[in-house]
Parts: structure tokens; C-alpha cells; sequence
């Protein structure tokens, strides 16, 4: 359950500052860096985390490394019943 707030809120502080295009870098989702000496003090097998070549874990290794930002998602787009209600235009890309 942590982890889904802190995705939720992740989300929220791309939105706030504008800065969805940092996505589109595979490397701005990495997790912390798994030197063969830190995987060796583990108690359970980490052999099968797989990192980059500066040993930073690779945190969504399924993901493209093509992705794109899309502008719209800086906003959400309006119920329709919203829409024909009050006459607003939908936000754009929606």
C-alpha cells in the first residue's frame, strides 16, 4: 500500500512541476546502486536484480526504453456529462 501512495504522488509532482518530459530518459527510473559488495551482504539471493552498467538498478527492467511524454496528461480530461452540462470545451488531446 506505501508504494502505491508514493507512486500516486510521484505522479502528482510531475504534474505540479511541468516535467513530464524527464521521463522520456530511461535513466531517471533507476533505483540505488547495487555494488558486488552491498548484493554479498544480503541474506537472500539478489542475483537476479538486474542493474546497469554503472550498477544502478534497473527498477522497471519490462519497460521500452522508447517512451514519450504526452502533454495532455498534465490535465485530466472532463466528464462528459460535465461537458454537455455547462458547455465547457474538453482540455485538449482528450
Amino acid at each position: 500500500m506505501r508504494y502505491a501512495v508514493n507512486v500516486v504522488s510521484r505522479f502528482d509532482d510531475i504534474l505540479r512541476w511541468k516535467s513530464g518530459k524527464l521521463i522520456n530518459n530511461i535513466k531517471t527510473i533507476l533505483g540505488m546502486k547495487l555494488t558486488d559488495s552491498l548484493r554479498s551482504q544480503y541474506s537472500y539471493d539478489v542475483s537476479s536484480v538486474k542493474v546497469d552498467a554503472n550498477k544502478y538498478i534497473i527498477v522497471y527492467p519490462g519497460l521500452p526504453t522508447g517512451r514519450t511524454w504526452n502533454d495532455k496528461l498534465y490535465l485530466y480530461p472532463l466528464p462528459t456529462d460535465q461537458i454537455t452540462l455547462v458547455n465547457y470545451t474538453q482540455n485538449q488531446g482528450w
